[in-house]
């Protein structure tokens, strides 16, 4: 009976310890500024993307997450609910380990971000995964009038040791199924009656090293089909990264007829490069 006795205080005392410590979680979570935490948290997603990241209202989430309203990029409707769940162990660190699940019509995009808690955005670490994902999810990221069709699933690595995009390094590997990407004929300049490429798939592989993009591998099967390769260097603004890309392409019969010799024959395919910049790209049929 004596054990019995001295054990029940014990069991009161942790029970009283729990209690506690959940009303203290409770009410951290309750009182927690959001809306200062907000503002940095756009500016570190926005330093990130180049593009001006907007969050709606936040929230908290039981019982060590956050739960936002609604995500706009350069004010376009991008994901209508965000979930995030932040790293506690990380935070004694000195770090601010987020992971994210961004919530669509159709599919999903999860990943994570880690930066310094004292320098939010300064130095960055990224990670994303897409699971059949509609790119029209995108498309505040095309050129405006641009709007992709097609369902996305890959994964993109991202990270950076300073405030500079020039220093970003990483992977990015994507498969993009039945898509259609429309053509803005007056920034690439084809010599072609084309409205858009429809395509079965679209397969992207790509390394970055200190800011360059090299295409490892860009295979693009369908009615019109071929390969990419080359670099990408990345500039700050993002629009005036230098291209640096050359191809090979097969066109159906009544296309090529339209180019002539120069189009290639129908085992060889189109030649092309493509030089300029992100927004001003030149487009240039090569001689074999």
């Amino acid at each position: 009976m004596a054990d019995e006795k001295r054990g029940s205080p014990r069991l009161a005392k942790a029970g009283i310890a729990l209690y506690l410590l959940f009303c203290l979680v409770l009410f951290v979570l309750v009182r927690f500024p959001y809306d200062t935490f907000r503002g940095r948290l756009e500016g570190t997603m926005s330093s990130l993307a180049g593009r001006a990241i907007t969050l709606g209202r936040i929230s908290s989430s039981l019982p060590f997450g956050l739960r936002v309203e609604g995500v706009s990029i350069d004010e376009n409707p991008f994901a209508r609910e965000l979930k995030i769940r932040p790293g506690l162990i990380s935070l004694l660190s000195g770090s601010l380990d987020l992971d994210m699940e961004a919530l669509f019509p159709s599919g999903s995009l999860s990943g994570s971000v880690r930066t310094p808690l004292g320098a939010m955005g300064e130095s960055l670490s990224v990670s994303a995964r897409m699971d059949s994902l509609d790119s029209q999810a995108f498309q505040s990221l095309f050129p405006s009038g641009v709007c992709p069709r097609g369902i996305i699933t890959g994964t993109v690595d991202i990270s950076r040791p300073n405030a500079s995009l020039r220093e970003m390094e990483g992977r990015a590997d994507i498969v993009w199924k039945d898509g259609y990407l429309p053509i803005v004929h007056s920034q690439l300049n084809l010599p072609l009656p084309l409205d858009g490429i429809q395509f079965t798939t679209l397969k992207v592989e790509s390394v970055v090293e200190k800011g360059l993009v090299t295409l490892e591998s860009l295979e693009l099967a369908g009615d019109i089909s071929g390969s990419v390769k080359g670099s990408i260097r990345i500039m700050e603004p993002l629009s005036r990264s230098r291209l640096n890309l050359t191809g090979e392409v097969g066109l159906p019969p009544d296309l090529a007829l339209l180019l002539g010799p120069q189009a290639g024959s129908s085992t060889d395919g189109m030649r092309f490069s493509i030089r300029g910049t992100l927004d001003r790209p030149r487009f240039r049929l090569l001689n074999r």
